[in-house]
């Protein structure tokens, strides 16, 4: 249904407010391109490795990069104008905050789901941190002895404030916020962890990815193991030694669906796989050959209804719708290997980071009303056509306005 027929819709009252919103939504998402009102102010000069957008008011940006900055970014349009700058209002990672900052490349930062005052970040240099984000300062830190390459929060966690990390070793430790150590740590994978994902639709969950191809499913609550394995087979190949694999090279992206039934990965086989995020059976969803060569985790992104996910590839993003397994649009802006996407729900935007130091912005292109033509099918559609239209001379007399206090009862006196 087009954008006009939704208009019309609503206003004969077919159309819900909800319905409306909704349509309008899914419309612009597929309608992305390359912002042309809005940029962002790069203050990077090496490569964007990770986007996380705060969920309590979806307005602050949080960014790491390669070069161990982690800056944020308001996303709000304060300006009052259509163009306008995305501004840096914070910076960590310069000389007067290196006795806090990481050593090494930022690998994954992330916001706390109940707070924005609070984020955390992980790098190479073997550390985890908790920041303070009013005062710029680390609360905790989390020493490892291996490299940290990933991190994940639960996104509706009530009763543990658990952070789930995946470093080069083959383990996923767990990090208590309230008591400042280890809790306990799930051993499974045979090789480094690359991607970790907590289900959000159940808080004790967490799927992680390895170099080892496999993707397991965890609760922990539970010590026996993981619930889980995936299988791209789904038990239909009974010869491999090495036991079930959700893909042919390193699972190095995992994302859940907004509802959380769905689970999408991505490995250096150059495959994408939908999931079963319950049962762990593979969709079987052709989506085509996805470029992925990365040697570091990717951040996949799904819009709002999850009908469609935003996937890093070479030097685009590709915009996959997720249950037909089509390409809805190839994204071109970066000049090198994007690697990480945040989608806006507020906004309708998405921003995506890439190894050329940019981040940028994507939306849908800016419609003149004057550019919309109507169907001369009634009255209404006639007279909405004369408001719209450019260049239309006609007028139309406006509606006689009735006082909605007035006594309206009569009688026979009165009538007569």
């Amino acid at each position: 249904m087009s954008r006009i027929s939704l208009l019309w819709a609503r206003e004969i009252g077919d159309c819900t407010s909800c319905s409306f919103q909704r349509a309008e939504e899914s419309q612009r998402v597929f309608d992305f391109q390359l912002s042309d009102d809005c940029q962002i102010q790069n203050v990077q000069t090496g490569g964007i490795n990770s986007l996380h957008l705060d969920p309590v008011e979806n307005r602050y940006l949080l960014c790491g990069s390669s070069d161990k900055l982690i800056v944020i970014y308001d996303t709000w349009n304060s300006t009052g104008k259509k163009s306008y700058t995305i501004q840096q209002i914070a910076v960590i990672g310069r000389p007067q905050h290196s006795r806090f900052a990481h050593q090494y490349s930022i690998s994954c930062v992330q916001w706390y789901q109940h707070d924005n005052a609070i984020f955390t970040t992980s790098s190479t240099d073997q550390s985890l941190k908790i920041w303070d984000a009013n005062a710029l300062r680390p609360a905790e830190t989390f020493k490892y002895k291996f490299i940290v390459n990933t991190h994940a929060m639960s996104p509706l966690a009530s009763s543990h404030n658990m952070i789930a990390v995946g470093t080069s070793d083959s383990s996923v430790y767990l990090a208590d916020m309230r008591t400042g150590s280890n809790s306990h740590i799930l051993r499974g994978h045979r090789h480094p962890i690359l991607a970790v994902k907590w289900s959000v639709s159940k808080e004790y969950e967490v799927a992680t990815g390895s170099e080892d191809n496999r993707i397991l499913l965890w609760d922990v609550r539970q010590a026996r193991g993981h619930l889980l394995s995936f299988d791209q087979h789904n038990g239909k190949d009974r010869k491999s030694k090495k036991g079930s694999t959700a893909h042919n090279g390193h699972v190095n992206g995992i994302c859940f669906s907004t509802d959380g039934l769905f689970m999408i990965s991505t490995g250096t086989d150059n495959r994408l796989r939908l999931w079963n995020a319950t049962t762990g059976q593979n969709t079987l969803t052709n989506y085509g050959r996805i470029e992925n060569s990365y040697k570091r985790p990717v951040q996949m992104s799904f819009n709002t209804d999850s009908n469609t996910v935003f996937v890093p590839s070479d030097r685009h993003v590709l915009h996959m719708n997720v249950q037909e397994g089509t390409l809805v649009k190839k994204l071109s802006g970066h000049f090198n290997r994007p690697t990480c996407c945040e989608f806006n729900p507020r906004n309708q935007e998405m921003y995506s980071g890439g190894q050329d130091g940019n981040i940028l912005v994507w939306g849908a292109p800016s419609t003149s009303i004057g550019d919309v033509t109507l169907p001369a099918t009634n009255q209404g559609s006639d007279r909405l056509r004369s408001v719209v239209e450019p260049g239309n001379e006609r007028t139309t007399e406006p509606r006689p306005t009735v006082d909605l206090t007035a006594d309206t009862w009569s009688d026979d006196e009165t009538d007569g």
